[in-house]
């Protein structure tokens, strides 16, 4: 069986490098350092995301995964210039949230990740503030406001937890 798996692994990342390879030729050489940096990070998470796929117990294997692909994402938007500098802070860090917020939905009694929910909030709640820093809406009411969605959603997440 994980003879097979690793075939499976083996695959896809061939598939992916090869689609990788075809973008660069027809994108030509401009963006070809920047398309092989992200096939490297992405391959990476692939490698990560099999430690926790092949043994549940390697929950931690996630964290680098998705800090891994998020990275890959960024350079890829940079590279093409589709977002702003902020935006491009934005989607990193709501790509941290999820991670952990995947992490915190995959808690079991044997494998406590309770803890987990704080980093997902603490990372959300910052990708809000920079994005609202990066619009030019960040005043004092916006962010009474914010910490009071906040405040009402740890309290949501308490109730529910008991």
């Amino acid at each position: 069986m994980k003879f097979l798996r690793n075939k499976l692994s083996l695959g896809l990342s061939l598939i992916f490098i090869g689609i990788l390879m075809l973008l660069i030729n027809i994108i030509h050489v401009r963006h070809m350092g920047i398309l092989l940096s992200a096939a490297f990070l992405i391959a990476l998470a692939i490698l990560f995301a099999r430690q926790y796929m092949g043994d549940d117990r390697k929950w931690w294997a996630i964290i680098p995964a998705g800090a891994l692909f998020t990275s890959a994402t960024v350079l890829i938007l940079n590279a093409f210039d589709l977002l702003s500098r902020t935006k491009q802070w934005v989607v990193f860090l709501i790509g941290l949230a999820l991670t952990f917020l995947y992490l915190w939905t995959r808690r079991t009694s044997d494998s406590n990740l309770n803890w987990s929910i704080y980093p997902a909030t603490a990372i959300g709640f910052t990708a809000i503030v920079v994005y609202l820093g990066g619009i030019h809406r960040l005043d004092f009411r916006t962010i009474i406001a914010l910490i009071v969605i906040a405040y009402g959603a740890w309290l949501l997440a308490k109730a529910l937890r008991s």
